[in-house]
């Protein structure tokens, strides 16, 4: 990882964060079990409009 990389994540490390516990959050105890794929899903789709692109999702 160059700088210039390390810098950005640093810098929305924070909403990473908070990203990360309200999905946590939302998915335990989630019934049925199968709902969890979708809440995640949810999740990535917020982080992809928020901050574009970047890698964490490949469409084919």
């Amino acid at each position: 990882m160059d700088k210039d990389e390390e810098r950005r994540l640093r810098a929305i490390a924070p909403e990473i964060t908070r990203v990360t516990i309200d999905l946590l959050r939302t998915v335990v105890g989630l019934e049925p079990a199968e709902r969890v794929p979708e809440e995640a899903l949810r999740a990535a789709d917020a982080v992809l409009a928020e901050y574009g692109s970047d890698g964490l999702r490949f469409s084919s």
